[in-house]
């Protein structure tokens, strides 16, 4: 006999709700009474000669550098925007499926973090793909916004918090006030590019060839921008001028040039903004400093090294690199609150 669905079970179906923050490096899912269910490269791996997704999430992660020519490994968003749209759908589908399996009847609510500077059209996009994919009704909410929400900060007071984006493809910074981004600015560059800049100084200077996920590792487990006395550690890749396999050892000091120019662009953003932020904010920032958060801000010594060239104090927020799902929770969970923060015509 078919087991009988009461009311409020149906009633809770309809009503799924689904917080989303799609990074350029991770994509996650939040629900409600759940926390995170979905946690996942955000990448898609192609058989270009069929034209056919083969692998998403952590098995076409995996298949980085083990795969033919003939397999590309893409990113369906990459800083901060759609990148393919039929590769966007799909890893958009995969999250569907995995979360409310492949049948799910009742297409849920979903609230979906952009970056701050995507045009309307790129949201425009991000809309229609989620819809395509299953989605009933999707919310629109700024990064930063969602970010600032998570970290703690006090955005819905009159005096103005200060936060620091830096996800994997983009960087982004904000001035919030009453719940609302009173200005903003952003570069297209992020946690990747402090990887690919690594790996490049290190074959350039080493002769030494690293993977993109051992260059990930680096940044995520060894590196340290500011201490100096930091022990060396063990580098697997492989030798150019042998051609064979090595492990290198190496220390912080010895990679930390590697990052000066991503880090000035860095810092250049964050001047930008403060040049231009009104007098009446401006004393905000300096009792309250700059609050960092996404995986970069993981970056060991970055807080001491902005607040050195900067003058003012930088922080780290708490679990920075979950902030943006977490301030995506508390506004599908207040509604009412943050709705007039939700932009764009899409509700």
């Amino acid at each position: 006999m078919a087991k009988k669905i009461s009311l409020s079970t149906l009633t809770n179906m309809w009503n799924q709700v689904i917080g989303i923050d799609i990074g350029t490096t991770n994509f996650r899912v939040y629900l409600p009474d759940q926390g995170i269910v979905f946690d996942e490269p955000n990448v898609v791996a192609v058989d270009t000669q069929k034209n056919t997704v083969i692998a998403l999430g952590k098995e076409a992660w995996e298949m980085i550098g083990r795969v033919p020519d003939s397999i590309t490994i893409k990113r369906p968003f990459a800083e901060g925007v759609m990148s393919e749209y039929t590769v966007s759908e799909a890893m958009m589908r995969y999250m569907f499926h995995k979360v409310l399996g492949k049948y799910f009847l009742f297409k849920p609510v979903v609230m979906v973090s952009v970056a701050s500077d995507a045009s309307k059209v790129e949201r425009q996009a991000v809309h229609e793909a989620l819809i395509s994919a299953g989605a009933r009704q999707v919310y629109l909410i700024d990064s930063p916004l969602a970010a600032a929400i998570g970290s703690g900060l006090p955005v819905a007071q009159l005096s103005g918090s200060i936060l620091l984006h830096i996800g994997g493809g983009i960087s982004e910074i904000a001035v919030i006030s009453l719940g609302r981004i009173v200005m903003s600015k952003s570069i297209r560059e992020g946690g990747e590019v402090y990887d690919q800049a690594l790996s490049r100084f290190i074959k350039q200077k080493y002769s030494f060839k690293v993977s993109r996920q051992m260059s990930k590792k680096i940044k995520e487990q060894f590196f340290h921008l500011t201490d100096e006395h930091s022990a060396p550690f063990p580098l697997k890749g492989k030798d150019i001028k042998l051609n064979l396999p090595k492990e290198l050892m190496i220390s912080s000091s010895e990679l930390r040039p590697a990052l000066e120019v991503p880090l000035r662009e860095l810092t250049r953003l964050v001047q930008d903004l403060l040049e231009e932020i009104p007098a009446e904010l401006a004393g905000d920032t300096i009792d309250k400093g700059i609050i960092l958060s996404g995986g970069s801000a993981m970056l060991s010594g970055i807080d001491t090294y902005l607040a050195q060239v900067l003058g003012i104090p930088v922080s780290v927020a708490e679990e920075c690199d979950l902030c943006v799902i977490k301030g995506i929770r508390i506004a599908l969970d207040h509604l009412d609150l943050y709705r007039q923060s939700l932009a764009y015509g899409y509700l």
